[in-house]
């Protein structure tokens, strides 16, 4: 019974999330990994490296990325991906990507996610770059419509 319960407790407090279970507004430091399946949500009012703007089914932006299709290769999964993240950037900032000080990537699916387990699913990021460019600057906000 203390088994049972110390495991309810734990589960109860691990806020960890899958690569699964990544949304729009989540707020996080960037993976330690290259490869990762977990994040850390971070409340977006704490500092953090990346907030999540959008989650882009691949599958839907070109018959290359149906369940059907092999592994296209990392380059153009990831090249679809961010044209996809591009095309969602104003939409949640409220300016467009060029006048923007904001960056944006993308996590996308693993060879062994997208053969495995048939993952399309891509999650696209934002962050900002301090004035050399050089690294990530933390932000204690949403980045949610901060037309800037």
């Amino acid at each position: 019974m203390l088994i049972v319960g110390g495991f309810a407790l734990f589960s109860f407090f691990d806020t960890s999330k899958t690569v699964d279970d990544i949304a729009v507004g989540d707020c996080m430091n960037t993976p330690e990994d290259d490869v990762f399946f977990e994040i850390d949500p971070i409340d977006c009012a704490e500092p953090h490296d990346l907030e999540v703007f959008a989650v882009v089914d691949l599958s839907g932006v070109s018959s290359e990325f149906s369940l059907a299709s092999p592994y296209p290769g990392d380059d153009a999964v990831y090249d679809a991906a961010l044209d996809a993240c591009y095309d969602r950037f104003e939409g949640y900032v409220g300016m467009p990507y060029e006048e923007s000080v904001l960056y944006l990537d993308a996590f996308t699916p693993t060879f062994e996610g997208w053969t495995e387990v048939d993952d399309r699913v891509a999650n696209c990021v934002l962050f900002e770059v301090n004035a050399s460019q050089t690294e990530i600057v933390k932000s204690s906000q949403s980045l949610r419509n901060a037309r800037r």
